[in-house]
């Protein structure tokens, strides 16, 4: 019953990320939707300013540009929670539970490659999956560099203190130590 518990709870943040997916990639995320909220939130940031075409960039261009954002943002979200699902689920460790998070993770991103060529007003694009390959990168280059901190750190818990603080051989000084001359 407990182990069951922990699936439920670890699966909360796929269906939710997937759920995302879905919602973005349907009818909800086509261009025209996507043009409308930026030029919404652009004007409701700042309605003061001058249009954006005057500093040289088209709200083409920028829509363009956060539209690549999300898919980066879409596939790094995929790698980091499939990564914490294996984790909590499974007994993996290291690389080879992030290479699974890493193949999982395309499940979510032809989730959404599915879900806009079934639509009437998108359309799946190359650039799509490049920018979901490079957010899948990301994600695992982080949970990465996460699994390395987390060692880093496990180790010098292990130290004994004269290695934690810094010893008189190796040149570092004890932060504890006053360098004030008398005068």
């Amino acid at each position: 019953m407990k182990r069951t518990l922990r699936i439920f709870y670890a699966s909360i943040p796929l269906l939710l990320l997937l759920a995302l997916v879905a919602w973005t990639a349907s009818n909800a995320g086509s261009y025209r939707s996507t043009w409308l909220g930026t030029f919404w939130v652009l004007n409701g940031l700042a309605p003061q300013y001058q249009p954006i075409n005057d500093y040289g960039v088209s709200m083409y261009q920028l829509n363009d540009a956060l539209r690549r954002v999300a898919h980066i943002l879409i596939g790094f979200m995929a790698v980091i929670v499939m990564d914490r699902i294996l984790r909590i689920v499974t007994k993996m460790r290291g690389g080879p539970r992030l290479a699974i998070a890493c193949c999982l993770s395309l499940i979510v991103i032809g989730t959404g490659a599915a879900v806009r060529y079934r639509s009437s007003l998108r359309h799946v694009r190359i650039v799509q999956f490049v920018s979901s390959a490079t957010g899948m990168f990301l994600g695992a280059v982080a949970v990465s560099v996460a699994a390395l901190d987390r060692r880093i750190v496990a180790r010098l818990q292990d130290a004994p203190p004269e290695v934690v603080k810094g010893s008189a051989d190796d040149g570092c000084v004890d932060a504890s130590d006053t360098d004030e001359e008398d005068i």
